[in-house]
């Protein structure tokens, strides 16, 4: 029997809904003999017993995250560190060169396109540029474009904060309903109607502090994308047709030729590199739109890994074997 390589790999965010789902997944693996180490904000996990080691950090915005993460790499010898959570990500990113003496791939895009694709208004606005076909949609700075939005779309649109995730300051609006309620667990987004998103979330005051985009609303199923590439080159692309509202729910394996299409033009277009998840739906005569790019793995990627171990790809992309 053939002996596998161990690799010691850091992963962030293991209070994460599905992190053993993800845990179990890579300790199967037929290539690599992962010794897995983790992190997360919270401290008392039970999936702490199920690694190598796990460590308590803090906010993945902040400096004293960067100064416990290159501890706990240097510490380890890890070889890998893959970071669950934007925030994180972009923060590291910040930071890069904090990171550049230590024996340890980092897979995160550099920060020109992070500040690209992790911004909806930025990214809406770079993809247009580019020709890319996207969902109706405008900026809204105040009420009265709020207005104007909701009228075209006789009160039936999707509002969302430009630097939303996760779900969080999205409203779906739908004149039908009569009290704003969300839909899953799975999601933070709010559903409601026009005259209560006035009245009872003080949207004005939201306007005038963040950045909002409308856009037209789109056909469920939701698809989820997991995509490795490296500079705009596609290594892999797996799609995940979502069966249930709530994304930690079943999947199914889609071969969409149009999603896979639309997906490799946008990869190509922004030069992406690295393990990232794009999510789309469909507009109304069946074509692909973009909702958003998360620039690090889907929190439902064991999915995928049963499948497509995109890790030990990944990994291999450091090796400049792949």
């Amino acid at each position: 029997m053939k002996i596998k390589k161990k690799i010691r790999i850091l992963i962030t965010c293991l209070g994460g809904r599905r992190a053993l789902d993800l845990i179990n997944v890579l300790k199967k693996n037929k290539i690599y003999d992962y010794e897995i180490f983790g992190t997360d904000i919270k401290k008392n996990l039970k999936i702490k017993n199920k690694i190598n080691k796990f460590y308590q950090v803090p906010k993945g915005q902040t400096k004293e995250f960067i100064k416990r993460i290159i501890e706990i790499i240097k510490k380890n010898q890890i070889k890998l560190a893959i970071f669950g959570a934007d925030e994180e990500v972009l923060n590291i990113s910040k930071n890069r060169y904090l990171f550049k003496n230590l024996d340890c791939f980092i897979p995160i895009m550099e920060k020109k396109k992070l500040n690209i694709i992790s911004n909806k208004l930025n990214l809406f606005k770079n993809l247009e540029k580019k020709k890319i076909s996207l969902a109706k949609w405008n900026i809204i700075k105040n009420l009265s474009d709020l207005k104007k939005f909701s009228l075209k779309f006789k009160n039936n649109f999707v509002l969302k904060n430009a630097d939303s995730r996760g779900g969080r300051d999205i409203f779906i609006i739908d004149k039908k309903i009569k009290q704003p309620k969300k839909m899953s667990t799975g999601s933070q987004e709010i559903h409601l109607n026009y005259d209560d998103l006035l009245k009872k979330f003080n949207i004005k005051n939201k306007l005038r502090k963040n950045t909002y985009i409308a856009m037209e609303k789109l056909n469920r199923p939701a698809y989820d994308v997991d995509a490795l590439s490296l500079n705009g080159k596609i290594k892999k692309l797996i799609i995940r047709k979502r069966l249930f509202r709530d994304p930690y729910k079943k999947h199914s394996f889609s071969t969409n030729k149009k999603i896979k299409n639309y997906c490799e033009q946008i990869i190509k277009s922004l030069k992406l590199s690295y393990l990232f998840d794009i999510d789309i739906m469909m507009d109304k005569k069946k074509e692909p739109k973009i909702l958003e790019i998360n620039p690090r793995m889907s929190g439902t990627i064991y999915l995928t890994l049963k499948k497509v171990n995109l890790i030990n790809y990944l990994y291999s992309l450091n090796r400049n074997d792949f």
